[in-house]
């Protein structure tokens, strides 16, 4: 089982937009959020095989797995791998965005 967590470049970007976006919104927006993220990383990191393979892993030939945070139109998707002893988050996205390609999870 996984021991700690770490963020891909492109998933630190990614996290780094949402902050700014809702620190557009509000100070208690962000904190909100970020709440919801920690709350993620725990539950990935106890049970990361009780998450659900993406739709995505077939056409990108790994098996990547996803966690889903927020509510109505404020979910994103966390996508990750996980290995023995490290799990790696590769992106975090709104849902309504698209799929995930090869192109976003060039090693950078």
């Amino acid at each position: 089982m996984p021991r700690r967590i770490q963020y891909a470049l492109a998933a630190k970007r990614d996290v780094r937009e949402i902050i700014r976006w809702y620190r557009d919104q509000s100070a208690e927006a962000v904190e909100k959020w970020m709440s919801l993220l920690r709350k993620a990383e725990a539950g990935i990191l106890d049970q990361p095989q009780a998450y659900p393979i993406s739709s995505d892993s077939d056409e990108l030939g790994i098996e990547i797995r996803e966690a889903q945070i927020g509510k109505r139109h404020g979910v994103y998707r966390i996508w990750f791998i996980v290995s023995e002893d490290c799990l790696t988050i590769l992106r975090v996205r709104h849902a309504a965005r698209d799929a995930l390609t090869a192109d976003d999870l060039r090693i950078e």
